[in-house]
């Protein structure tokens, strides 16, 4: 898509105002490197995304067109330098729990307008620390008894699975620390 410059909002202006143009889905719509980067975990605020690798030819009508087929969308932008040029990047936030999942499981590196483009779950940090609580609460009161007298050990750290076991070290004397220090200073 061709623009000119001023059909593209200046930094600072309002969203929303940029030029458009047709959302090219037939060309390399298909391509696909694998599943999404991650899997989702559905306890978690899951409303936006970021994405990243755009052609600089891709408007925020853009944007809007193709994750608008996903759900609902409450705003979406793309980062604009000083000289108000894209950087490539660009923000949807979606209305509804659980969209921006889906946006990542069906666009993260497919291809649009000749790039593919790199797509990110942004998940609060307040979410993240409520799920990692309540996995290691559920992980804890759900462990209690399973495992247990049966001679299977984890976590007791490295090695042979405490197999062999080492003599504790004697301490050393005044005089081991000073040669030990003379030679180190040498």
């Amino acid at each position: 898509i061709k623009t000119n410059k001023s059909s593209r909002p200046a930094r600072g202006a309002a969203r929303g105002a940029g030029g458009g143009g047709a959302i090219r889905r037939g060309r390399g719509a298909t391509a696909r490197s694998g599943p999404a980067p991650y899997s989702v975990a559905p306890r978690l605020e899951q409303t936006k995304i970021m994405i990243s690798n755009l052609a600089a030819s891709v408007s925020e009508d853009d944007l809007k067109e193709l994750f608008k087929s996903i759900g609902p969308i409450k705003t979406a932008f793309l980062n604009f330098d000083a000289q108000g040029r894209s950087k490539g990047a660009g923000t949807v936030v979606y209305r509804r729990d659980g969209d921006a999942a889906k946006a990542v499981e069906q666009y993260h590196n497919r291809t649009l307008d000749g790039k593919p483009m790199r797509i990110e779950l942004v998940v609060s940090a307040q979410a993240v620390t409520a799920l990692a609580s309540s996995a290691a609460a559920a992980s804890s009161s759900g462990s209690a008894g399973r495992g247990r007298g049966t001679g299977a050990r984890r976590g007791r750290g490295r090695g042979a699975g405490g197999a062999s076991r080492r003599e504790p070290r004697k301490p050393k004397t005044a005089e081991e620390l000073d040669a030990e220090m003379d030679t180190y200073m040498k």
